[in-house]
């Protein structure tokens, strides 16, 4: 078997970012066409269902998981369908706040927009006992087949297929409606989200349980849809999903365990356990104990580690630098004795629930300290089992103020054997108001010399693969989760609020200056110097795992290509679009991280030879076709934490690429987006990065490239509504005499915005 792997070809134009200098605003001559927004307000009575509108949702939101949070802000709820067949109408649908299907046509002459309710999908919430145990309902979820099909799902188990009739003037007529029941082999019922489809009607859908993420593929059989035709496990949201007729491409937030086959599975029942997610540091960061607690305030943070109460000041010796910490302990004979083995049991004995909280261990913590896993040990074995980043001491997240730093020791006056004392270290932040997501940074992976050094992604397999120098279940050890208030996850969600700053276009020949920094779905950083690429923009990107499926068209069986999937750092996904043609311009597109580039990957068919030697199609390849330089460092720049980031391969520029950076506020409530600032804001800003055109004139590739920065749905005008924030982005195609033509869809809460002349 082999993995997807991602090559970067050093032939292609622009891949290489050394005289590359800056992205450049375009001309205001050229600007004002491109940059033309349509405005059309949304009826009353089709304003779209906000991402955390759900009651059911609510109730369970503060216990639940945080890939169900994660999982809001990668949804999109736009879905764009062909034209309609005539080619009159471009065509796209979303789910309104009454739970009715909507779907909008939009005219050829760009002037008109029709919204048609196409399908009610049931208000009334299931009871949690028919559901599945340890999974919640998911937000309704829609995607097209064809001009005349849809998927619905309503995120509770309950999947209908909508076949669409037009009347002589293209307006839509629902002509048959089938749903179906998607359960588990127990008979429970399965919230799923959809995630892409095909004709006839296959289709892949994610479930979200409390201890990990799966993701099936299914064929539509009404009135019941029982058992899958393969399932792959993980322990965090899909970034990316496609479904071809030869095989099925996923792109996960965390590695992906074995597949299951329906063999396995019913194999498997006997058990009365669900097998769990593979072991990463995202699954073991939920489980508990924990060596320590922490939590962080705006400009500092705390770490707590519980250790036995014998222990004095003099024991302790601790150095802080800017990026790492060291910590060493001198043991007294009565703990020496003990030889930790309580740690140990502790660790491998520790319950796989959920917990509210990350809960401490002594044992695990006085094992972890003394074992030199944050010390600054130059012992490269001891480094490699205990966790030791450097000789320089276990390096952080961030940046630390070494000097404001400082420790203490606290233990009860009266003590006893089982005493415990709190050591606790007061870090203060370097850069105030930096949120960190992690205490200390992920480890490093090298890979060996046989490698290709022109390879992106590399199959993660032990013979190919060394940690250097600690390995990842070291790290998973000490990867703790936040210790949060539940009342403060809350105002963290109702406060993610538009916090950008003007940008001023100035000259255009000027480079485009880096608003402050923030943290975003596909993993942008902070960083707060201007004049170079840092540290902290290495950080860029999001941990994502390539997996591809392929079904054996003859047998009707798949096979898989790839058991765990290949690691890579993504930087952004393609346009959400209507079901793709045999047209190159349709396939599907990934930017992967490259250094401080953006290679960008487009997927495409190979062949392979049969048994009897007729050349047939084989599993999809990932070719790159052109590269982005310095995308990273711009990209750190990106402000709020539901931005997304998209790739759009040019239609009348063939071969040229556009990254399109939404860094629009979120929807303003978690509930029913009532209230002020969704009548009074925009949809933030849109910056379009432009792959660079050779012209001849500089030598060793271009200096320069394109770049635009777009105010979405700002108020115009005293009586003028604004947007309100963005929800969804899709391509939408029209078709005319003159061939077809993408343009730019945007959901807002109030008002849908069409950019008719951006895309190439």
């Amino acid at each position: 078997m082999t993995s997807p792997v991602l090559s970067k070809d050093r032939g292609v134009y622009g891949s290489s970012s050394h005289r590359f200098e800056s992205y450049r605003l375009a001309a205001s001559s050229s600007s004002a066409l491109t940059e033309t927004q349509l405005s059309f307000e949304l009826p009353a009575d089709h304003l779209p269902r906000p991402p955390f509108a759900s009651a059911s949702y609510s109730s369970e939101f503060a216990g639940k998981h945080h890939a169900h949070i994660f999982d809001r802000f990668l949804t999109n709820y736009l879905a764009p369908g062909p034209p309609s067949p005539s080619g009159r109408f471009a065509q796209a649908a979303y789910i309104n706040q009454t739970l009715q299907v909507v779907l909008i046509q939009l005219d050829s002459t760009l002037s008109d927009t029709d919204f048609h309710p196409i399908h009610q999908l049931a208000s009334s919430d299931v009871p949690q006992s028919d559901r599945a145990p340890g999974v919640a309902p998911q937000a309704p979820s829609l995607i097209a087949l064809d001009d005349g099909s849809w998927l619905v799902g309503d995120g509770q188990g309950l999947v209908s297929h909508l076949t669409i009739s037009y009347d002589a003037e293209d307006k839509p007529m629902v002509g048959k409606v089938r749903s179906a029941l998607v359960q588990t082999p127990q008979g429970q019922l399965l919230p799923i989200k959809l995630l892409s489809g095909q004709k006839p009607e296959r289709f892949l859908a994610q479930t979200i349980w409390k201890d990990r993420v799966t993701v099936s593929a299914y064929t539509f059989t009404s009135p019941i849809i029982s058992g899958s035709l393969w399932t792959a496990t993980s322990a965090e949201p899909v970034l990316f999903a496609h479904l071809h007729s030869t095989a099925s491409d996923l792109v996960g937030s965390a590695g992906f365990s074995a597949l299951q086959w329906p063999t396995t599975v019913q194999k498997e029942q006997k058990d009365t356990s669900p097998s769990p997610a593979p072991e990463s540091p995202a699954t073991s960061a939920r489980n508990g104990p924990h060596p320590f607690t922490w939590y962080q305030t705006r400009d500092s943070l705390t770490v707590s580690f519980p250790l036995p109460a014998a222990l004095a000041p003099t024991n302790f010796s601790v150095r802080f630098k800017p990026h790492h910490i060291s910590i060493d302990v001198d043991l007294p004979d009565e703990l020496r004795l003990l030889e930790l083995s309580s740690g140990s049991e502790a660790l491998s004995n520790a319950p796989t629930t959920e917990a509210k909280q990350p809960v401490a261990s002594s044992a695990l913590a006085l094992e972890r300290i003394s074992s030199g896993a944050y010390s600054s040990s130059s012992d490269a074995e001891a480094g490699i089992e205990t966790g030791t980043a450097d000789g320089q001491g276990r390096m952080l997240w961030g940046d630390i103020d070494s000097s404001a730093s400082f420790w203490t020791w606290e233990r009860p006056s009266q003590r006893d054997q089982d005493s415990i004392g709190y050591f606790t270290l007061h870090l203060e932040k370097r850069h105030h108001g930096t949120r960190w997501t992690h205490l200390f940074a992920k480890p490093r992976i090298a890979h060996q010399d046989g490698l290709d050094d022109q390879d992106i992604v590399s199959r993660p397999e032990r013979s190919q693969l060394q940690h250097e120098p600690m390995s990842e279940d070291a790290y998973a050890v000490d990867d703790v989760p936040e210790t949060l208030d539940p009342s403060e996850r809350l105002t963290m969600l109702e406060g993610l609020e538009k916090y950008t700053s003007d940008m001023g276009c100035g000259d255009a020949a000027k480079p485009l200056l880096r608003p402050s920094a923030g943290l975003g779905a596909f993993g942008a950083s902070s960083s707060l110097l201007e004049d170079g690429f840092e540290e902290e923009d290495a950080n860029v990107g999001r941990d994502a795992y390539l997996l591809q499926v392929e079904v054996n068209a003859t047998q009707g069986s798949p096979s898989t290509l790839s058991p765990q999937g290949s690691r890579t750092k993504l930087l952004g996904t393609s346009l959400p679009a209507p079901p793709s043609s045999s047209s190159s311009h349709e396939s599907s597109l990934l930017v992967i991280k490259d250094d401080i580039d953006g290679l960008v990957f487009q997927e495409g068919s190979s062949r392979a030879r049969d048994q009897q030697g007729e050349s047939t199609l084989a599993a999809t390849k990932w070719q790159h076709i052109n590269t982005l330089p310095a995308l990273a460092y711009v990209l750190a720049s990106k402000q709020d934490a539901s931005h997304r980031v998209h790739a759009h391969l040019g239609r009348s520029q063939p071969g040229r690429v556009q990254v399109l950076a939404f860094e629009g506020s979120p929807p303003s409530r978690i509930g029913t987006g009532s209230g002020t600032h969704h009548k009074t804001a925009g949809a933030g800003n849109l910056f379009v990065y432009y792959s660079p055109v050779d012209d001849g004139k500089s030598k060793g590739g271009p200096t320069h490239s394109e770049s635009r920065v777009i105010r979405l749905g700002a108020e115009q005008g005293p009586n003028a509504s604004a947007s309100g924030s963005l929800i969804a982005t899709a391509r939408i195609t029209q078709q005319s005499e003159a061939g077809h033509r993408d343009l730019l869809m945007i959901l807002c809460e109030n008002r849908l915005l069409v950019l008719p002349h951006l895309l190439l």
